[in-house]
């Protein structure tokens, strides 16, 4: 499995204002802001268009956008739940231990004996830390991603080496 060549960076939130300004939901955080990007897509039902950014600013825990050619509340309320990605190689470079939730998506998770347990179909942070929902067949379960019980993340090797505790999977 070949790493996405972009990276979903958050969500589009509620309308604010009167001039087509959005709330973004950056659920990893975006210490940088979107200044530092050439190139910003927005995702609606599977189809990206480009956009181009015309303002930000902070807004809470959340950041106000204003993209061009959205001029009105009802322009914004209609990108409410789409998904602003970014391309990969304009993504700041991450220590070792670091990942974009992106790469876990699909990653086999195994436990210590190699049984699989299933794959990683989201991720998604949870204030203190990032969750990992893993589907193994039609059921899902979630994991916290803590040094206890998530022992390794193999990137190049799509895995995930688990300790889930007693009960977790259901």
């Amino acid at each position: 499995m070949a790493r996405p060549q972009r990276v979903a960076l958050g969500r589009v939130g509620r309308p604010h204002g009167v001039s087509g300004e959005v709330r973004l939901d950056f659920p990893g955080g975006l210490s940088r802001g979107l200044r530092g990007y050439e190139t910003l897509y927005l995702e609606q039902d599977g189809e990206f268009r480009r956009v181009e950014l015309e303002s930000e600013r902070p807004h809470g825990r959340f950041l106000l956008a204003k993209f061009s050619g959205i001029e009105t509340p009802d322009q914004a309320r209609a990108l409410t739940h789409a998904t602003l990605w970014v391309e990969r190689g304009e993504m700041p470079v991450l220590a070792e231990d670091e990942y974009y939730h992106a790469d876990l998506l699909g990653c086999r998770v195994e436990d210590e004996a190699g049984a699989l347990l299933g794959t990683v179909a989201d991720v998604f942070a949870n204030g203190d830390h990032d969750l990992l929902v893993i589907r193994e067949g039609g059921r899902e379960w979630m994991l916290p991603v803590l040094a206890r019980w998530v022992l390794e993340i193999d990137l190049e090797g799509e895995r995930v080496l688990v300790r889930p505790p007693e009960g977790i999977r259901g």
